[in-house]
């Protein structure tokens, strides 16, 4: 009866730290580049330089003269 209830207490202690170790696992201050914690909302319309939303236009033309516009250093607003 006595080895009963060691096993049990045994399999409950190994059960609760298969359960918690994922959780464990995680660093606390999250990934190790910040760069990629930044996340940008993307419309299919945007355009974006970096993790920044710089002009949205649905005319791929327009896009395109706003990057270009944004990349020479003259954003149109």
């Amino acid at each position: 009866m006595k080895t009963l209830a060691i096993k049990t207490l045994v399999s409950a202690v190994a059960l609760a730290a298969l359960i918690t170790t994922p959780a464990l696992a995680q660093s606390a201050r999250g990934s190790a580049n910040p760069k990629y914690d930044q996340h940008v909302t993307r419309n299919p319309n945007d355009v974006v330089i970096g993790n920044k939303v710089v002009g949205r236009d649905p005319d791929p033309f327009i896009r395109g003269q706003i990057l270009r516009g944004y990349e020479l250093g003259s954003p149109i607003d």
